[in-house]
């Protein structure tokens, strides 16, 4: 009974350790379409958004990730944050940041994650 009881206790801890936001919460309540910060880039430039969509791909130092919805894409890089991710390939997930204009082209300075 004992070892049942600090299987249970074992699972629940882990499940608990399991962290599913990062970053600092901006009180942003409307999505902004990745499309939209596509199409119309200038009109959310260094303006903070947020997104929603699928990781399809992300660094291997938890640093930076790129997130679809439907069939747009789009950068998010989180390096300035005191937080690398773990590995969250195609999961779902929320994020907020700037949308910046960079070297590579337009993307998102990440400030919050959540993993869905």
């Amino acid at each position: 009974m004992l070892k049942y009881f600090l299987s249970i206790l074992l699972i629940f801890s882990l499940f608990q350790c399991t962290k599913k936001e990062f970053g600092n919460l901006k009180n942003i309540e409307k999505f902004t379409p990745i499309e939209f910060l596509k199409r119309y880039p200038n009109n959310y430039l260094n303006k903070m958004v947020k997104v929603k969509g699928k990781v399809v791909e992300e660094s291997s130092r938890g640093l930076w990730i790129n997130v679809q919805e439907k069939y747009f894409t789009i950068s998010i890089n989180f390096e300035s944050e005191n937080f690398s991710l773990p590995s969250i390939i195609s999961n779902n997930i929320v994020a907020i940041g700037r949308f910046i204009q960079s070297d590579d082209g337009y993307m998102i300075a990440g400030r919050y994650i959540k993993i869905e």
